[in-house]
């Protein structure tokens, strides 16, 4: 395998903070998989930086001719044979060097061993193509993705005092006069009907605006200064090196945004702060990924709650509910 060789390998795994032990089980497969190399390896960098069709069909698990694990080990020597390329690219757009190096650990997050062997989360080769080609950046305790606003929700802003509504599509009006729809409220839309005079609130938001999508690393406390500070890097990075586009805020999807949880985790929790960083609207998109983060298993049969939020997701669910993922959006004029 001449395009990544085991020293190579070795140098890329230790910038990506990835322990002794599954070194060890990629070198222990590396000449097994060494024939498959050059083929896949073109298949996944082929149109960088744009992700390539084949992800869906051609990146099976196990590929013929190996076992699961060799096909694993496979998969990662690819996405580490791209930890230069991705440097590379860093410096080409002219980004700090040092937010290469911040988040190049996060390749190893989204790795699960699930036994001595298997060492690949199912959206790893995936979720990997988006740090190294920087369509994901880290700035801090959060990371950022740039996007186009794409929910049926309409964002009016008052004029004097410069608070923001978000309105459903449901029923919306607008005309010279009034505003009227159903405004989000903390996870829900109001069943009552709002309208609000058309000449103190100008429309700021729509499908198409330019966005901040935020992803919440996994691995560290959610510390509600520390995304604080994210996001006011985040506003200073994008509008030094992205000026041409017209950000309107931030969004963010995950399974931390159940507006339930408040109620089960009281107003000094970190899920709790974070929520009421903006505003939080219907995103009714059901969602395992809370069992993952916070148990490691889908099976509820034994689990027993160790703390608040794994008692509340076990009530969620044994109260016979879908746990459910959650949208929030955060005005850009508030960092």
């Amino acid at each position: 395998m001449t395009d990544l060789s085991i020293a190579r390998l070795e140098e890329n795994a230790c910038i990506c903070n990835l322990p002794s032990d599954y070194i060890a089980i990629l070198k222990k497969h590396y000449s097994e998989v060494s024939g498959y190399f050059s083929e896949y390896h073109e298949m996944y960098y082929k149109c960088w930086p744009q992700i390539p069709r084949e992800f869906g069909d051609r990146f099976t698990d196990p590929l013929p001719g190996l076992s699961r694990a060799a096909t694993h080990a496979l998969y990662i020597m690819i996405i580490l044979a791209g930890v230069q390329r991705s440097q590379e690219r860093y410096r080409e757009l002219g980004y700090p060097e040092k937010m290469w190096r911040e988040i190049m650990p996060d390749l190893y997050l989204h790795l699960q061993k699930v036994d001595d062997e298997t060492l690949l989360h199912k959206s790893s080769i995936w979720w990997s193509f988006e740090i190294l080609s920087i369509r994901t950046v880290q700035l801090g305790r959060l990371q950022f993705q740039t996007f186009k606003f794409n929910q049926p929700y309409s964002g009016y802003r008052n004029k004097t005092d410069g608070s923001v509504v978000l309105l459903s599509g449901e029923e919306f009006t607008a005309d010279s006069q009034k505003i009227s729809g159903y405004p989000a409220m903390n996870g829900q839309f109001a069943s009552e009907r709002i309208t609000l005079p058309a000449n103190q609130y100008e429309k700021f938001l729509e499908k198409g605006s330019d966005m901040l999508i935020i992803h919440i690393p996994a691995g560290e406390k959610l510390d509600i200064s520390a995304c604080r500070e994210s996001l006011k890097r985040a506003k200073e990075f994008f509008g030094k090196h992205h000026p041409e586009l017209d950000f309107k805020g931030f969004m963010c999807m995950s399974w931390l945004l159940d507006h339930r949880l408040q109620a089960y985790l009281g107003d000094d929790s970190n899920i709790t702060k974070f929520q009421k960083l903006g505003l939080l609207y219907p995103f009714p998109n059901k969602s395992l990924e809370a069992l993952d983060r916070v148990f490691g298993t889908r099976d509820i049969s034994k689990l027993k709650p160790g703390n608040r939020l794994q008692s509340a997701l076990l009530d969620i669910l044994r109260k016979g509910e879908d746990l459910c993922e959650g949208g929030m959006f955060i005005d850009y004029n508030h960092f």
